[in-house]
C-alpha cells in the first residue's frame, strides 16, 4: 500500500483485500516527478503506464509493441534483437550485420539500424 500524504492517486485497486487503496500514485520531489506503482501490472496496464510516463517526459519509443520472447535493445549505434522464443522472427528495416532474418530460434540479429525504425514479426503470426 502507498503513503499518499502528499502524492497525487492517478489509480486504485477495486477489489481485495486493498480494495480502495491507492495503487499507483505520484508526487514531486524537488525538480523531479516520481510515479510508484505499487502492484505487478498485467501486460495492458504495464504498456499504459510506461507509454503514459515515456510521453509525459518527451521518450521517443516503439509504437508497436514487441512480440512475446522478442527483446530489442540499442546501447550505441548497434541495435540488436534477440529471440527467445522456438518461433523464428522477421526483422525488415535493418541489414544485418551479426545473424540473419528471419531470426532463428533462440538467436541474435544485430543492425546499425535504429530500433524504431525496425519492423518486426513473430513467424506465422499475421496479428503483429
Amino acid at each position: 500500500m502507498a503513503h499518499t500524504e502528499s502524492a497525487r492517486i492517478l489509480g486504485e485497486n477495486r477489489s481485495g483485500v486493498s480494495g480502495g487503496e491507492a495503487e499507483i500514485t505520484t508526487n514531486d520531489v524537488g525538480e523531479w516527478t516520481v510515479t510508484y506503482v505499487d502492484v505487478w501490472p498485467e501486460g495492458q496496464l504495464a504498456d499504459a503506464l510506461c507509454t503514459d510516463l515515456l510521453d509525459a517526459v518527451g521518450v521517443d519509443y516503439r509504437a508497436e509493441p514487441l512480440p512475446d520472447g522478442v527483446r530489442l535493445t540499442q546501447p550505441g549505434q548497434y541495435c540488436f534483437c534477440v529471440n527467445f522464443t522456438s518461433d523464428r522472427v522477421h526483422v525488415d528495416g535493418g541489414e544485418p550485420i551479426i545473424g540473419t532474418t528471419p531470426v532463428g530460434a533462440y538467436d541474435v540479429l544485430v543492425t546499425e539500424s535504429d530500433a524504431s525504425s525496425l519492423e518486426i514479426l513473430l513467424e506465422g503470426d499475421s496479428t503483429q
